[in-house]
Order: structure tokens, then C-alpha cells, then sequence
């Protein structure tokens, strides 16, 4: 049961560059974090795009964290939901709302450790009872992005 570090935000919110500020990589991979909290060190598996942006359905990143095995996993969604057509086949293709990403995480099991919620002072649709109380930055598209990790490191007790 991996745990979550979640980030939620709609387009420009500004997800992409706080993960790659928080991580340091440009694309899907798994890297450690120091932290102030014990064990001091966590391994993260890091999404840099948004599941939706990057055409995931909630089980086909279940699926690929499951088999990398990760137990500590840093991902953004859209709170919103994306219509997509594929440029080839035209053939058209929704990706949920983030809750229902989140809904499908809690029915795998896994635990959601922390959220941040980008571009909003409050959450636009409901998530599942017993989470963390969210950390919110509404003016994350207009703040430069070391400010925004460095709110999300202090709350997060990460280094």
C-alpha cells in the first residue's frame, strides 16, 4: 500500500513545476527525499505531468505503481475532468475528476499522506471523509515556484 503525496490543481496551476521544484526530476521516475521526520529518507515515485494530461485512468496508474512496487508516490490530478481525442484514431477519451482518482487510490488501499491543492482557497467537489485537511495555495500561478515547494517542504516536513 503505497502512500500518497498528492498534488490537485486545474490547467496552469502550476502541478508540473511544483513536482519537478519538489523532486528535481523531468520525467516519471523514483528518487529520494530527505526528510525532518523518521526515517529521514523516503523513496518517492514521482508523476511529473497530471494523470489526466498524461491519458492515465485511475487503474492504469494503480497498475504501474503496483508494479514498480513503489511505496511512496508523488502525483498530480486535475480537479477537473479531461476530454481528450486521440490525434490518430479521433477516437475520444474522458479522464475522471481528481476525486475520483482519490476515490480509486483509498479502494486499493492506499494511504494518502498529504494533499496540496493549487490555484484554489477551497476545494471545487468533495473528497472522500478521513483525509488530511488539505494545504492550499491560491495564488500558485503567479508565485515563482521555489516559494511554492519551499510552503510545501515546510508543511510536509521534507527537506
Amino acid at each position: 500500500m503505497p502512500n500518497v503525496f498528492l498534488i490537485m490543481g486545474d490547467a496552469n496551476a502550476r502541478k508540473s513545476s511544483t513536482i519537478r521544484g519538489l523532486t528535481g526530476v523531468a520525467r516519471a521516475s523514483e528518487y529520494d527525499v530527505e526528510t525532518f521526520l523518521a526515517p529521514f529518507r523516503l523513496s518517492v515515485y514521482a508523476k511529473v505531468s497530471s494523470l489526466q494530461e498524461s491519458h492515465l485512468q485511475p487503474v492504469d496508474f494503480i497498475q504501474t505503481v503496483d508494479t514498480g512496487n513503489y511505496d511512496n508516490v508523488l502525483v498530480s490530478v486535475w480537479f477537473s475532468h479531461l476530454n481528450w481525442t486521440d490525434p490518430i484514431t479521433q477516437q475520444q477519451h474522458t479522464f475522471p475528476r481528481g476525486e475520483v482518482y482519490v476515490q480509486q487510490f483509498l479502494q486499493q488501499h492506499w494511504i494518502i499522506q498529504e494533499i496540496v491543492c493549487l490555484g484554489v482557497a477551497q476545494l471545487p467537489n468533495p473528497l472522500p471523509a478521513g483525509l488530511p485537511a488539505p494545504l492550499f495555495i491560491p495564488l500558485s500561478p503567479t508565485m515563482p515556484s521555489n516559494e511554492i515547494t519551499s510552503d510545501i517542504r515546510r508543511h510536509w516536513n521534507w527537506m
